[in-house]
């Protein structure tokens, strides 16, 4: 009996034991299931937001969508169309397919378009925003828990009325996430960016009052970083080519959101139902206007983001590191296998305040000036070894410099110093020790800047967009048919005809350019489709120049056999080459410009106009007027081998320097002197074969002329004032019938002149001296009746 009571009174004691060791967990979980428990826990991590300061939109409630938005749905091949009229958080609950969208109605499909920046910015500005009495700043919490109702994570999710980055669209879902251990202390914290996201541990988050974490939203996109003022660069694929665009944070807008908590028992993956205010949860459509190109619709709601809502712990920890991703271009000191602590110092006072230090790291977020010196103070355990690595950029060569320095120890005191100048390697002292060298170095190009991509066409007023593509249009055509006059009147003594110069120039400027450009884009279609070797053909430029210079070329050809008499010499060739060039350049450059203005404004428009209009701005020109020398070159040649090869070198050698510019400019950064070089050393040789070209007609004119007419007229025809002379004295007696007839005169003379040459080139082709002979009956019928008289221009 007594050995029975000794059993009781044991497992009574372990029962007390245990009761009172489960107490402290059941007690936790108990009270983390009430709603003033849970909503202390959202309250005590709600972060604070900054923002970039041309930031205009917030993360409001739903219901700054809700209030002008309608419910419709997508049926494929077929219109959409619509299934309410009027939304409520409510009537949403029952629509759980992705083919449903709301869609922001303003009245009208053209101010409603998603894509209609400037009317949503308008609308959003005097009907929603916080400042202009609309919803106030909120973030959504959400409490996510395990199988024994235990926290797990903690999300904020933000809801933006509008995203107008690259990817401008309707309705905007960004969240943060703060796990939590089973002691609730917090470890990881994760911000999203765009299709993921990046984390850090707690330690290592900004943050104020201890727990509410700093988190800076970046302009347009609403991307959230751990840093301010700073550029966060991500490639977008557009078809087969990848662009870089910049998200952008800044330190402005300081905003605590107030806390809606969502109730714990909302869908997710479990369908349970939800209710009330927070109904919208169930709806599984999409937050904003569908658009046919990816990124460009509105996103699905948090409870349908699969990993993301229903596993938060796995998605949180399979984010990269914010700091392995971001940051590649700026000055940082880390210490690798030793706890330090890192200082940074420049002669720059305004350094100090862009550095970030963390716990064995030190990352400075600002530019720095070439040659510039800085200090790293390291404070380090006495005699501890370790490594260490710098990474310092040199912006005025686009690279960063990583410096690894194997086995440096602190030394007694357990101080050192790194000292840093832009452009050389560092050297690491410890104190009272030798200077050490980095024990190896990897370089890299790094990017640190980028074009912020924006469709500007529906983001600025009428006139604002009349007046770019204005601009655009004017500085693409003038200066193209002003170069055009000036070549077309360079030719001194035997004018091309005015309709085939014109031709060449018209065919350069649509259908070649037309058919190019949609050649080019047809290999810009998905791999799949044409293979990956014609894709890479086209990015390595073998067959845009190709398929350009064939297509320019094709009006050479046409005008070289069927207007064969009219290439009198290498200078005809070159003109009818340039003008279909300055053709192709125009409608090229016209479009480039708008593109620019359209995409990024005025000032990136202003830049393409400086670059591709003036620095770059013959080149089209001069490709094509190589295969024109060479075909006028075959014309007058009386050689039959060089007829063929010097036409088909020309061509190649146009296809070449086309190729290899396009290869400069792809593997090259901003204005180089190569590219440009290329462009006018090309046009300069392209000038001297011209006026060599010119002298060549001077000679053949004069020998050719001698006894055929008179001395005193020749001599006119040679100099190019006395010509102007005699018209204008032609003019004065005769008026525009004489000045007409004496034009006339001088065209025949050169004509008869060319002609004479060619027939004595070409004794095989009789049709060259019955056209000389046809000349010779004009030109004599012409000063017959003319005003040219021996005497009329100055000798």
């Amino acid at each position: 009996m007594r050995s029975v009571n000794v059993l009781r009174a044991v497992v009574a004691l372990y029962v007390i034991l245990a009761l009172g060791h489960l107490a402290p967990i059941a007690i936790s979980h108990a009270q983390s299931d009430t709603p003033a428990d849970l909503h202390a826990l959202v309250e005590r991590y709600a972060p604070v937001l900054y923002f970039h300061p041309d930031e205009i939109f917030r993360p409001q409630p739903v219901d700054v969508m809700l209030a002008s938005a309608r419910l419709r749905q997508s049926r494929g091949t077929l219109p959409d169309v619509n299934v309410l009229s009027s939304v409520t958080a409510s009537s949403l609950a029952a629509y759980g397919d992705v083919s449903y969208y709301l869609d922001v109605w303003l009245g009208d499909a053209g101010s409603s378009d998603a894509r209609n920046y400037s009317a949503l910015r308008d609308y959003y500005l005097s009907k929603l925003s916080p400042f202009s009495g609309g919803p106030p700043v909120v973030a959504y919490a959400r409490v996510a828990t395990d199988e024994h109702m235990a926290p797990v994570a903690i999300q904020y999710w933000f809801f933006y009325f509008y995203n107008d980055w690259f990817n401008k669209h309707e309705g905007d879902w960004e969240m943060i996430q703060i796990d939590l251990d089973r002691d609730g202390n917090p470890g990881w914290v994760i911000y999203s960016q765009h299709h993921g996201g990046t984390r850090r541990n707690w330690s290592q988050v900004p943050r104020e009052g201890g727990t509410h974490p700093s988190v800076y939203v970046s302009l347009g996109s609403h991307a959230n970083y751990f840093v301010g003022d700073e550029t966060f660069p991500h490639g977008v694929v557009v078809g087969n080519s990848q662009i870089t665009v910049l998200d952008r944070t800044g330190h402005s807008g300081r905003i605590m959101p107030q806390v809606i908590l969502l109730p714990p028992d909302l869908p997710g993956a479990t369908g349970q139902q939800a209710a009330g205010d927070e109904a919208w949860m169930r709806f599984g459509g999409r937050w904003g206007e569908t658009i046919e190109i990816r990124d460009l619709g509105g996103p699905i709601g948090p409870s349908h983001k699969g990993e993301q809502w229903d596993d938060p712990q796995a998605w949180g920890t399979s984010q990269p590191l914010d700091l392995d991703l971001w940051y590649a271009n700026r000055l940082r000191v880390d210490v690798l296998g030793a706890e330090a602590q890192i200082g940074l110092a420049s002669e720059r006072p305004s350094i100090a305040q862009a550095v970030e230090f963390l716990s064995g790291s030190a990352i400075l977020h600002a530019d720095l000036a070439q040659d510039e010196v800085l200090s790293a103070a390291i404070q380090a355990p006495p005699n501890k070894r370790f490594d260490l690595t710098a990474q310092v950029p040199s912006p005025s060569t686009g690279q960063v410099n990583r410096y690894l320095f194997r086995g440096v120890t602190t030394g007694p005191s357990g101080k050192a110093d790194l000292a840093i100048r832009v452009g050389e390697a560092p050297v690491f002292f410890a104190e009272g020790g030798t200077p050490n060298w980095p024990n190896s170095v990897e370089t890299e190009d790094a990017l640190w800047d980028a074009p912020d991509v924006a469709w500007m066409a529906q983001t600025i007023s009428t006139w604002d967009l009349l007046k770019g593509l204005g601009i655009s249009w004017v500085v693409g055509v003038v200066p193209a048919l002003v170069l055009l006059a000036l070549l077309y009147y360079a030719d001194r003594y035997e004018k091309e005809p005015a309709r085939l110069v014109l031709s060449a120039f018209f065919w350069g400027a649509w259908p070649a350019f037309l058919i190019g450009l949609a050649v080019v884009l047809i290999f810009r279609l998905p791999i799949e489709l044409w293979g990956r070797d014609a894709v890479e053909a086209v990015r390595f430029g073998v067959l845009a120049p190709a398929i350009e210079e064939l297509l320019k070329g094709a009006v050479l050809l046409f005008i070289v056999y069927r207007f064969r008499y009219e290439i009198d010499s290498i200078h005809d060739g070159i003109i009818y080459g340039a003008a279909v060039g300055l053709g192709f350049a125009m409608t090229a450059n016209m479009m480039s410009f708008m593109g620019a203005f359209l995409v990024s404004g005025y000032e990136e428009m202003e830049r393409k106009i400086f670059v591709e209009g003036f620095l770059h701005g013959l080149n089209h020109a001069f490709y094509s007027a190589i295969f024109g020398a060479g075909l006028a070159y075959a014309v007058l040649a009386r050689d039959t081998k060089r007829r063929w090869a010097v036409p088909l070198a020309a061509l190649l050698a146009a296809i070449a320097a086309n190729g290899i510019h396009k290869v400069i400019l792809r593997n090259t950064i901003g204005v180089n002197p190569i590219s440009i070089g290329l462009t006018w050393l090309g046009a300069l040789v392209v000038f001297a074969l011209m006026f060599w070209s010119l002298r060549q007609q001077h000679f053949c004119i004069d020998r050719e002329l001698a006894g055929e007419v008179p001395d005193d007229l020749r001599r006119t025809l040679l100099r190019p004032d006395a010509r102007a002379w005699a018209e204008a004295r032609a003019l004065r007696q005769a008026g525009w019938r004489g000045w007409r007839r004496t034009r006339t005169t001088f065209q025949l003379c050169a004509e008869l002149a060319f002609r004479k040459a060619q027939s004595a080139a070409h004794a095989d082709q009789p049709d060259l001296a019955q056209e000389v002979e046809r000349l010779r009956q004009e030109l004599q019928a012409c000063m017959t009746t003319a005003a040219w008289m021996p005497g009329s221009a100055p000798q």
